[in-house]
């Protein structure tokens, strides 16, 4: 069935594009909304800060990253020749990696988020600054793509040998995987833990750890690596009999 549509649509793009890709953005324009508004419904009382810090940190990484896309493009166009193009295609490309290497909110990001943390002492043991959020089953009238965010909150992962704890604005506790699970790495700064109601308050049937305390956050693969062999560690593996 999505095949049929997939290809229903790229038919009518070749007939009428201006049609499909202004209904395109207008549908994508609405279903972005939404899910903005499905995780503010979501959001417990007490991490609705978290919501506004995250959305002003999105804005302001788009923004500095349209510039610096804009400030690259000019210069291109004036030491090069100008092709109208190659400045667009600049434009797209200096805009696409920006906006992936770097979070040019990071350090604000987290002056913040340490502002409504009661107590982030990590005790001499290593911590590390995250983000974690939640999804699960939502979308309208019972269908949509994939799952949709519930909650997100920051703050520190502490960890001891065998125990990791999450202390974040409104989520104080400690992750336990089952045994024999394994955790999925899913970028070089994010992991996927598909174990519903891992946190007990709060009904998600997936996580999401993302790294947040880099400016370029492809640089943080080592700690999401120590992260993602601790969770293996701490489910305590058993071996599988024959």
């Amino acid at each position: 069935m999505l095949e049929v549509i997939f290809v229903a649509y790229l038919l009518a793009l070749f007939i009428v594009p201006l049609p499909v890709l202004g209904g395109t953005l207008f549908f994508s324009t609405g279903w972005f909304f939404y899910k903005k508004y499905f995780l503010f419904k979501n959001q417990p009382t007490g991490g609705k800060i978290v919501c506004y810090l995250t959305g002003a940190s999105g804005i302001i990484n788009v923004g500095l990253s349209f510039l610096l896309a804009i400030a690259i493009s000019k210069t291109i166009d004036f030491l090069l020749f100008k092709f109208v193009y190659l400045y667009y295609f600049n434009l797209v490309f200096a805009f696409s990696v920006s906006a992936r290497w770097f979070d040019f909110s990071n350090s604000m990001y987290k002056y913040y988020i340490d502002k409504y943390i009661s107590n982030s002492n990590a005790g001499g043991k290593k911590a590390y600054f995250v983000s974690i959020s939640g999804y699960r089953k939502g979308a309208p009238f019972g269908f949509g793509a994939g799952l949709l965010q519930t909650f997100i909150d920051s703050g520190y992962l502490i960890i001891d040998e065998r125990e990791i704890q999450f202390i974040g604005v409104f989520i104080k506790e400690k992750i336990k995987l089952p045994t024999n699970y394994e955790p999925e790495k899913s970028s070089s700064e994010k992991i996927v833990i598909a174990v519903p109601n891992l946190f007990q308050n709060f009904r998600a049937e997936k996580i999401i750890i993302a790294m947040k305390d880099q400016f370029y956050p492809f640089k943080s693969r080592e700690d999401r690596d120590f992260i993602h062999q601790t969770l293996i560690d701490t489910a305590k593996f058993e071996p599988i009999s024959k």
